[in-house]
Formats: C-alpha cells, sequence, structure tokens
C-alpha cells in the first residue's frame, strides 16, 4: 500500500470519528434537553396537585370553622375582588362539569357578599395540610338558595388552584342517644375509603360519640375528624394521626368538634346502666315458665303490651339457651317445643317490654337461618337478657326500612348499605318509621354471629343495642364478634365485611378479646400480616329516646359539609 493511500484512509478514519462524536454529542443534547422538559413537566403537575390538595384543606377548614364555631356567624359581610377571576375560570374550562359549577355559581356577581375567612384559614398556614405556610390562602363563604358555598384558593409561585365546597342541611340526630356510648373501644377508627371498587374500608360513626376511655382515629392530610365522627367526640383521652402539628393545634381548627371527659370512666358507665334500668317497667309482671307443664304455647294478647308492663320468660334449667325469630308477621321466642308468640298486631302502637331471666338468647332468621336475609321487625320491642348472652346470627331491619336496606332483588338480603354515603344514610334517615327495637343484654355479652356459609359478612341492625357487664365486671359487657374467620371469601379479601348499625350501641367494650383480627400470612419469609377483617364499621344515630318505642327518624337539622370538587 503506497504512503498516499495509508495517509487517506487515516484522515477518513479521522473524519468518521469526528463525525460519530459530533452525532452523540448531538443525541445527548437532545437527551438532555428532553429529560429536562420532562423533569420540569413532572415538578409543574407535582406543584399544581400539590396546591390543589392544599385549596381542598382550604375548604375543609373554613368550612367546619363556619359550621362548628359561633362566632364565625357574627362576622361582617363584605364583597370578594377575586370571585369574577374564579368564574372567569370556570368558564374557561371545557367539558359538562365545568359547565354545571359555572351555572350553579351564576347567581354570584361582584357585588354579592359573603363571609371572609381568609383570616381564619391563613391562621392555620403553617400547617402541613394548608402547606406548611409557603402558599397565599383564601377563602370564602357564600349564602346561595338554602345552600352554602365554600369558595377557597391557594397559590405558590404563580400557580393558583381552587376548591369549592357545598354545604347543606341536613338530618343528624341530636339528642337522645349518641350513636356510640362505650369505656373501651381498641379499635382505630378510619377513614372511609374504597380502595377496591366496591370494597369499603374505613369506618363512620353519623352522630355523637361518646368514649369513656381513650379513642384513637387513623387520619389522612386530605381529610377531617368530621369525616369519621360527623356530630363530635367526647372521649378521655383523643390520638388522631399522623399529624404535622400538636393535637391541640390541630383541633383548634375544628372547633366544638372534641370535648375532654373528665369523669371517671367506670362512673359514666354505671350512669348509662342506671338510666336504662330506670327506664324498663318493674310494676306489673306476667311471668312464663315455658319448659314447665303449665304452657305450651303462649300468644301475646294486648294486656302483655304497656309502658308500665314486663312479660318475664324463665325457664327451671340452670343455663337456659331460648331462641328468637323476628319475621313481619311478629316475635317468637322457642325453647325446646315450647314458645312464647308476640303477634305484630298487638305491638304497632305501644311497646312490649320482655325479660328474658338466666338464659341465653340467640336471634336467627325464621327460614334456615340464612345469614343474609333480612329478619323484619315489624313493631315495637324492647327485650332484656338478665344473665345471658345475645347471640345474632341475622339482619335485624324495621319493616318500614325493608327497601333501604335491600338493594331490590328477588331475595330479601340486607347489601345496599355497604354503599354508604351521606346521600344513603339522609335517605333512610328521611324515612317514615313506625318500628322500634331495644336489645339488652345485661350480665351478658352482645355476639355478632357469623356463618361459614356467607359470602360477605356483612351485618345490618336497627334499634338501641346495649352489652352491660354483671355486678363484678368478670362478666359481659363486649360487643364480640364470632365465626368471622370461618367466612373463606371474608379471609381471602374477596369481600369486605361491614357491621352497619342504624340507632345507638351502648357497651363496656368493643370487640375487648380481637376477634376481629386475623393472621394472614403473605409470604414464609415474613411474619404474618394481622388483618382486622372487620373492615368497616357504621353506626348512625336516630335520636331515639331510649325504650319509649318512639319511631327511629332523625331529629335534628344541621349544616353539614357534603362534597368538594376542585380545579
Amino acid at each position: 500500500m503506497s504512503s498516499s493511500q495509508l495517509v487517506r484512509k487515516k484522515g477518513f478514519a479521522l473524519v468518521a470519528t469526528i463525525m460519530l462524536i459530533a452525532f452523540g454529542t448531538i443525541v445527548l443534547l437532545a437527551t438532555g434537553l428532553q429529560l429536562s422538559r420532562t423533569s420540569e413537566v413532572l415538578n409543574s403537575q407535582r406543584t399544581i396537585s400539590k396546591t390543589q390538595s392544599v385549596a381542598n384543606n382550604a375548604v375543609e377548614v373554613a368550612s367546619f370553622y363556619f359550621l362548628y364555631d359561633p362566632t364565625a356567624s357574627s362576622i361582617s359581610k363584605s364583597t370578594w375582588s377575586g370571585l369574577s377571576e374564579f368564574k372567569s375560570m370556570l368558564d374557561s374550562r371545557s367539558g359538562v362539569d365545568s359547565l354545571y359549577w359555572s351555572e350553579f355559581v351564576g347567581d354570584l356577581t361582584a357585588s354579592t357578599l359573603c363571609y371572609d375567612l381568609m383570616s381564619y384559614v391563613n391562621s392555620h398556614a403553617s400547617d402541613e395540610g394548608l402547606g406548611s405556610g409557603d402558599f397565599s390562602l383564601g377563602a370564602y363563604v357564600y349564602p346561595l338558595g338554602d345552600r352554602f358555598v365554600t369558595i377557597a384558593y391557594a397559590e405558590k409561585q404563580g400557580v393558583r388552584r381552587y376548591s369549592l365546597g357545598i354545604m347543606e342541611t341536613i338530618g343528624i340526630a341530636e339528642g337522645g342517644l349518641p350513636a356510640l356510648r362505650t369505656v373501651s373501644l381498641k379499635r382505630a377508627l378510619q377513614v372511609m375509603r374504597n380502595p377496591k371498587g366496591n370494597k369499603i374500608v374505613g369506618d363512620l360513626i353519623y352522630g355523637n360519640a361518646l368514649v369513656a376511655g381513650p379513642l384513637s382515629l387513623d387520619i389522612t392530610h386530605s381529610a377531617t375528624p368530621g369525616e369519621i365522627v360527623a356530630g363530635g367526640v367526647s372521649a378521655d383521652q383523643l390520638s388522631i394521626s399522623p399529624l404535622s402539628t400538636d393535637l391541640e393545634t390541630y383541633l383548634a381548627g375544628f372547633p366544638g368538634w372534641y370535648t375532654a371527659v373528665n369523669e371517671d370512666p367506670y362512673t359514666l358507665y354505671e350512669n348509662w346502666y342506671s338510666e336504662y334500668l330506670d327506664s324498663f317497667p318493674t310494676e306489673q309482671t306476667f311471668t312464663y315458665v315455658l319448659d314447665s307443664d303449665d304452657y305450651s304455647n303462649v300468644v301475646a294478647e294486648v294486656s302483655h303490651v304497656g309502658e308500665d308492663t314486663v312479660v318475664i320468660i324463665k325457664s327451671n334449667q340452670s343455663s337456659p339457651q331460648f331462641y328468637g325469630t323476628f319475621s313481619s308477621s311478629g316475635l317468637r321466642i322457642e325453647l325446646g317445643d315450647k314458645e312464647f308468640t308476640v303477634p305484630s298486631a298487638i305491638v304497632q302502637e305501644n311497646t312490649i317490654h320482655i325479660l328474658i331471666e338466666d338464659g341465653g338468647f340467640t336471634i336467627l332468621h325464621e327460614k334456615e337461618n340464612n345469614p343474609h336475609m333480612i329478619s323484619e321487625v315489624n313493631g315495637k320491642y324492647d327485650i332484656r337478657v338478665r344473665n345471658g348472652d345475645i347471640t345474632i346470627g341475622t339482619n335485624l331491619v324495621y319493616s318500614d326500612l325493608k327497601s333501604k336496606v335491600n338493594n331490590g332483588g328477588n331475595a330479601p338480603v340486607a347489601n345496599q348499605t355497604k354503599a354508604t354515603s351521606i346521600t344513603t344514610i339522609q335517605d333512610i334517615l328521611k324515612t317514615p318509621n313506625n318500628d322500634y327495637l331495644r336489645l339488652a343484654a345485661d350480665g351478658g355479652d352482645l355476639i355478632l354471629k357469623y356463618d361459614r356459609e356467607s359470602t360477605t359478612g356483612d351485618r345490618v341492625l336497627t334499634g338501641d343495642f346495649y352489652a352491660f357487664a354483671n355486678e363484678s365486671y368478670s362478666v359481659g359487657g363486649n360487643v364480640d364478634f364470632l365465626d368471622l374467620d370461618t367466612i373463606s371469601n371474608v379471609v381471602s379479601g374477596g369481600q369486605y365485611s361491614q357491621m352497619f348499625l342504624l340507632g345507638s350501641l351502648t357497651s363496656r367494650s368493643f370487640d375487648e378479646n380481637g376477634s376481629t383480627l386475623f393472621n394472614q400470612e403473605n409470604n414464609k419469609n415474613k411474619p404474618p400480616d394481622i388483618v382486622d377483617l372487620l373492615r368497616s364499621l357504621v353506626l348512625v344515630a336516630t335520636g331515639g329516646s331510649g325504650g319509649t318505642g318512639d319511631p327511629s327518624q332523625g331529629s335534628g337539622n344541621r349544616l353539614a359539609l357534603l362534597g368538594i370538587q376542585s380545579w
């Protein structure tokens, strides 16, 4: 090869190398530019998402203050100069939703007076949920017909996002019995959510809750404690987690929601028991020893019914087990082949009071003990079981509310309350109801029994339910759950179990022994996960007076924050 050819080859290799380096540099620059742009987009999206979250929280804080602090209504009304900008934002948005909201606030103008809660919201601006002081905040409440709307904004580095909350009058029990009264509640209540389709997780107490001992709430930064207990909480101790600030500062954002209990827990508990005993009649009695030769089948008459009359059901056995069934035709209490029957016709206007002495009482469905079926409570019944457990293996539902619990299918099963929402609850509370049930285990436990043939693990109860311990506190007083871990569909996670109670629950303790907890081994290399098979607990107060047989329905109205929309 000549020297000139070698030089040409070396020159070509050098040019090719320079071209490859240049091409690689261009690719790297383009890739870097694209990564930079992607990073900027992601950062922008995170900023927008965070700003929307802060705006949502500003709506909740402002709305809660407006709803519960008596000083809020004394704030002088003024106009908000930013309303026009908010409405212009809505008009510029495409989509049916934005058109709806634009029409919804269409009657608001620059001269419409509102409650300016900007200073109040900013007084909590250092809270993590409101951006830790990094955002400009504003919140304004406008009357709009029979509703109120809260409009709030959050802004950071020129990015502003809005949220709107609707407050409307709802029926919630005021007076009467709280939704929950207990000394010991080991369950940490969680915000209700729907992580997997219709598999609802979380708890809701729609009414007041009185916990004479400690109460724990698991909450999120985007939620308020009122989403767990809608009425208000009285407790000996309260813990909420996670929190970015101290509890006192956090609760200051929700005035009136929490009241500390200063009385001895068991003094309160004994007061509840005394109130119950005072409400149960003892003056005029009818006594039936069901397994004696004197009776075969006893049918209650009008004379057995009345506020001063009690029917005593006994046995010659030392620890008898009575069985009961509710149906549209009334109540039947059985002991072997003997029974006491209450026709529903005689308890439509007045309540029958029944005392079952020194024995257990198990309530099942009248047909094949089907755990999914609804057992209709038609009429007014007040049943006290002394020195024995009450075991419930069915769904006890007032006849007048049956259609609200069943989803309209052919089988009368209790499957509608699973879709729990304020709308669902309001629909139930507004439904006229003439039935009543009070069921008390006096010296025993209240046990919810499940069946391995069940597929859902749901239990629906309507009425006022009690569980009182004996005098030495050695037996009874607990709300217990039996055989929930035998339902394969619940253990596997195919269905999530829920307890829905419309009325009130009073007890010494709730699931004291952790009967709903299950060791679920997901991986041989890891310890078992402790799963609470009772995924959802819903208690809805009805304002019942406790033992009078009055219809159970919402007895009071107040404003509540029903929903939030953000942009």
